[in-house]
């Protein structure tokens, strides 16, 4: 099996490098030095909703997308008063 290309990523909104990788979250089903693109890195098994999904290797800041912050958000039951 051929590895996955790199994914495409935006820059660090820190230090505006290139170098970046997504934090999958999760078990691997399989090895991912085989099955990931090579600038994904794994983020653990134990999520808390509000985890990273991006790492600058250059500067060290972890963030996540607006796109996934919205998905946690909107699984969030409603606040009661």
């Amino acid at each position: 099996m051929e590895r996955p290309k790199p994914l495409r990523l935006a820059a660090c909104p820190v230090c505006k490098s290139r170098n970046v990788n997504a934090i999958w979250y999760g078990m691997p089903l399989g090895d991912p030095e085989v099955l990931w693109p090579p600038n994904a890195t794994a983020g653990g098994c134990a999520l808390s909703g509000l985890d990273p999904n991006r790492v600058c290797l250059d500067c060290g800041h972890e963030w996540s997308t607006p796109a996934a912050a919205r998905r946690v958000w909107s699984a969030l039951p409603p606040q009661t008063g």
